[in-house]
Order: C-alpha cells, then structure tokens, then sequence
C-alpha cells in the first residue's frame, strides 16, 4: 500500500518576523526519514504549499511528523511547531480529502495551525493524471 499525502495549506500562522508575516514551510517525516520539505512561502499568515508525498506503506507501520519553521534570510530558521501523527490515527482518515491535523505552537499559547491533508491509502484513490516519483 501507498500513503498518499497532500500537504494543503495551513491557517492562523503567526508573526515571527520584524516586519511583514512569517515565512513558513513544513519539512515532512515518516518513521523519522525526512520525505520532503515545502517551498518557502513568503510573508503571509496562510500559506498554500499543495506538496504531494507518496510513502510506502510495505512494513505497515508509519509515523508522521511536520514540522514548521519560518525561513529567516539570516541565522537560523525560527521553529514555530509541531505535530506528530501515528499509524492508528492516520488509519482512522484512510480515503478522506481535507483531513485537519493541528500543529501545537506551545503548551502556553491557545493557538494552533491547522493543516490540511489528503490520506489515500491506495493506488486506485489517486487522481489520473498522479504518478509516482
């Protein structure tokens, strides 16, 4: 089986730079083995990535982090969050478009970001015109 992950958009992203919005984008893992990472999406509180990622599900068993920074021109980019999902919760999603997961920006901070996911478990759930890279 193949998981087929689509990175949509996230929400309510908050300001971390001086002037203008956040810089954000998401680098993606499976079973800690970086899969992708999402273009930079410049100065906005609601970034659209639209990132495919297919993970192989042969051993069946997947955890999946995103994590979220905000691209900084000089010094280290700024961690914003994270969200951590596993085999049993991606399961529950199997066929399902536009599945919110939430990235927990602190314990103290009220506000998350969501992002939005396709989980299609199987090769017939694709569009026509996906291939696999």
């Amino acid at each position: 089986q193949v998981l087929h992950l689509h990175v949509v958009k996230a929400t309510d992203v908050k300001k971390c730079d001086a002037v203008g919005w956040s810089d954000p984008y998401i680098i993606a893992y499976a079973n800690d083995t970086k899969i992708g990472k999402t273009p930079v999406q410049k100065s906005t509180k609601t970034p659209v990535w639209n990132e495919v990622y297919d993970i192989d599900l042969h051993y069946g068993h997947v955890d999946l982090r995103f994590e979220m920074f905000d691209w900084d021109r000089v010094g280290k980019h700024t961690f914003m969050g994270m969200v951590n999902i596993d085999t049993d919760e991606i399961q529950q999603h199997y066929g399902k478009h536009n599945v919110s997961f939430q990235i927990k920006i602190s314990h103290a901070q009220k506000r998350v970001v969501e992002i939005l996911a396709d989980c299609l478990s199987r090769l017939s759930q694709l569009h026509p015109n996906h291939s696999l890279r």
